[in-house]
């Protein structure tokens, strides 16, 4: 998924697709979007725990977005 062109496409947009990103992991709940979201902030939130738990995987980064004063 995450070699798939439009995922890289995301990727390159930066941090203007931040805001897009976060609102998605709110609505969807789905933190299949975390690799986007490292290579875009440079963070890394998630501790190996969590690994493969989408939801807490969307919990913490969006924890993670408040914390870092992103809004959507």
């Amino acid at each position: 998924m995450t070699a798939h062109p439009a995922y890289q496409e995301l990727i390159a947009l930066g941090p203007a697709a931040l805001p897009f990103l976060f609102r998605d992991l709110e609505q969807t709940g789905d933190g299949h979007l975390s690799k986007a979201l490292a290579a875009i902030t440079g963070a890394h939130p998630v501790p190996t725990e969590q690994r493969g738990q989408v939801r807490k995987v969307a919990e913490t980064w969006l924890s993670w977005a408040r914390e870092n004063g992103y809004r959507r």
